[in-house]
């Protein structure tokens, strides 16, 4: 109320749940409160918001009301830059937590040389690596704190609101 409203080029953030879809009302999906966006245009008390889903942009249709201003005229070019980084990040956490288990896939193709009994192997090398976890904190502890540490500031980077 206080100010001017969101202009096209402001960063926002949402204040409610926006549904980018049809269906978003009936499976609950949509975008989470807090999630940010750049004002493309604006149509009364309606604006075109692009926001950032976690892999790229998804444009949506929102009220002013639903949304709170968290940037004057941060812009369109340095919104999408920044969610290219933020991808970026994104995909880097999830190279570092997927690749023990690309590690496991690929010894167990080499020396079994078949997709045979892999479920019940990725089961037991599950429950062997939380054993290989402790003694890895008891023999080195600091760098295992670092590896956490490191995993705990891009999930930090990564999903945050």
């Amino acid at each position: 109320m206080w100010g001017r409203p969101a202009q096209p080029g402001d960063w926002v953030s949402a204040t409610t749940k926006i549904s980018t879809g049809l269906l978003d009302d009936l499976t609950g999906g949509g975008l989470p409160a807090g999630s940010r966006g750049v004002v493309t245009d604006r149509s009364g008390r309606w604006l075109t918001v692009e926001f950032d889903n976690g892999p790229g942009t998804t444009t949506a249709r929102v009220k002013d009301s639903h949304c709170h201003i968290a940037r004057r005229g941060g812009g369109r070019d340095r919104f999408h830059d920044r969610t290219r980084r933020m991808s970026i990040v994104r995909l880097a956490l999830a190279a570092f937590l997927l690749w023990p288990f690309a590690q496991f896939f690929a010894l167990y193709l080499w020396y079994n040389r078949t997709l045979d009994g892999i479920m019940p192997a990725l089961a037991l090398a599950t429950l062997e690596s939380v054993g290989d976890f402790a003694a890895q904190i008891v023999t080195e502890p600091v760098r295992t704190l670092l590896y956490l540490g490191f995993l705990a500031v891009l999930g930090r980077l990564a999903f945050r609101r």
